[in-house]
C-alpha cells in the first residue's frame, strides 16, 4: 500500500485519505510566505558580497586608510563586482568593534565641476540610498568627492588604491 494512504481508525468503515497533495501544497505555500518583498527568499545572517562571488566577479577593490581618534586607524576597502554591485568595509584597528560593511550598487559616470570629462563611480547604498562619489584619479587611484563632486579638502590623504589581484 502507497506511504500516503491514511486509514480512519475511528470504528468507522476505512476509508484512505490521500495526504500528498495536502503536503505538497503546504510546502508550496510555505515557500511563497517565507520570500521578502525583494522577490528573493530571506537570509537571517548576510555574507559580505565579496566572500559570496569568486574573484573573476571583482573590477577592483580599492584599499585606504582613515585617522580615527578613539582607534589606530580605520583601514576602508571598496569593492565592486562585475554585477554592479559594491561592499564597502570599514575596520577599526585598535579597537574591540566589528567591521562596519555597507553593500549597494555603483555606475560609472562623467564629469565633475573641475572637469567635465572626469571619471566617477557613484556608489547607492542599499540601506539608506546615500551616493558617495569617487574620482577616478587614474588606474589604480580613486578619491572621494563631496555632494557637488568637489574634491574634498581634507588635513589626511582620502586616495584609495587599487588593490593587486
Amino acid at each position: 500500500m502507497p506511504f500516503f494512504l491514511l486509514y480512519n481508525n475511528c470504528g468507522m468503515k476505512k476509508k484512505p485519505l490521500a495526504i500528498l497533495p495536502v503536503i505538497i501544497l503546504l510546502i508550496i505555500a510555505g515557500v511563497f510566505l517565507t520570500k521578502n518583498l525583494q522577490g528573493g527568499f530571506s537570509i537571517e545572517k548576510k555574507l559580505p558580497i565579496t566572500a559570496m562571488l569568486p574573484q573573476q566577479n571583482v573590477v577592483g577593490a580599492y584599499v585606504g586608510k582613515l585617522p580615527c581618534a578613539s582607534c589606530e586607524g580605520i583601514d576602508h576597502t571598496i569593492t565592486l563586482n562585475t554585477d554592479n554591485t559594491y561592499e564597502h568595509m570599514f575596520v577599526y584597528l585598535g579597537a574591540n568593534v566589528a567591521p562596519l560593511i555597507e553593500t549597494g550598487t555603483w555606475e560609472k559616470s562623467n564629469g565633475t565641476p573641475k572637469d567635465p570629462k572626469a571619471a566617477v563611480y557613484m556608489l547607492k547604498e542599499d540601506v539608506t540610498g546615500g551616493i558617495t562619489n569617487y574620482l577616478i584619479v587614474d588606474k589604480t587611484h580613486i578619491k572621494q568627492l563631496d555632494i557637488n563632486l568637489n574634491e574634498i579638502q581634507a588635513p589626511f590623504d582620502t586616495t584609495l588604491t587599487l588593490k593587486a589581484n
